[in-house]
């Protein structure tokens, strides 16, 4: 099954790299990219649903709701049906990242991108937002500052990426896809790699709403089944969105690499298993969800 689901992706990319659209350089490498990235958004969607609740369970354990006082600065905190801080700076860095891919896809496309970096840059100053206002609403909270600290790391890697998208709206075409992809791709690469990295103080935030009470984590030997039970998916279900976020880095990285002719023949055997081990572990992962009791 596994070896006909890679020739059929193949095949595919075969017929694209043998049309004209598909001669730029670095276009096909892209795609494979920009697929491999919406999957890992599915993938993260479902790890930032539970982290909003742990991230909202961490703070209310840390600050007893005192209907006495409001403080605007906690507001995210307060409403149980929106996002709270540091889950809002994490999903708005990633839809950065996916407006950012629209405007390459643009550009590779043929098209004018200045309405699609005029997007890339409300959702990267929404981002820097979310960012300072998540810096102010965890004060006090020590479960907390660690994951938030990392957040400062990607909303700078995202604006360092600004002057190339400034200039690539007054252009078109797909010498201007590869010239912007060669100057920002790096800046993206590394925010990416900034929430692989942050991933272990995302993940104590989880372990933190377990706590009994407030102020840290306990140990594993206070765990109730029911705790472990809830961990262990919320563990599975990090660590499959890392995967994800390897992998796209990777794709990033080929593309870039494509597009500046630092390789001379597209790799489809390569570039097609990539596309394919990325779409087997998006059902290797919902296969884990469903045997442990999860929405698929």
């Amino acid at each position: 099954m596994e070896s006909f689901r890679r020739a059929a992706v193949c095949g595919v990319v075969s017929l694209c790299l043998l049309l004209g659209d598909c001669a730029n350089k670095g276009y096909v490498e892209f795609q494979a990219y920009n697929s491999s990235f919406d999957l890992q958004y599915q993938q993260a969607d479902r790890v930032l649903s539970s982290l909003a609740i742990a991230e909202r369970k961490v703070y209310k354990k840390a600050n007893p709701n005192n209907v006495n006082v409001f403080d605007p600065n906690k507001a995210g905190y307060y409403l149980d049906t929106i996002e709270p801080p540091i889950t809002t700076s994490l999903r708005k860095s990633l839809l950065a990242v996916k407006a950012y891919n629209a405007v390459l896809m643009s550009l590779a496309n043929g098209e004018a991108a200045d309405a699609y970096t005029a997007k890339v840059g409300s959702a990267i100053t929404d981002t820097a937002a979310a960012i300072a206002a998540a810096a102010v609403a965890v004060q006090g909270q020590d479960d907390a500052k660690a994951a938030e600290k990392f957040m400062h790391q990607v909303g700078g890697n995202l604006a360092k990426a600004m002057p190339g998208l400034k200039a690539a709206s007054r252009v078109r075409g797909q010498q201007a896809f590869r010239t912007l992809l060669d100057q920002t791709h790096g800046r993206m690469d590394d925010a990416l790699n900034t929430l692989i990295q942050g991933t272990p103080d995302f993940y104590r935030l989880f372990v933190a709403a377990r706590a009994k009470t407030g102020g840290g984590a306990k140990t594993d030997v206070s765990f109730t089944p029911d705790d472990l039970a809830v961990l262990e998916k919320e563990q599975t279900e990090m660590a499959g969105w890392v995967l994800m976020l390897k992998a796209a880095r990777a794709a990033l990285n080929a593309a870039a690499d494509a597009a500046a002719s630092r390789t001379d023949v597209t790799d489809i055997t390569a570039l097609a298993g990539t596309a394919s081990d990325v779409r087997v572990l998006a059902e290797q992962l919902k296969a884990a969800r469903l045997s442990q009791g999860g929405k698929q």
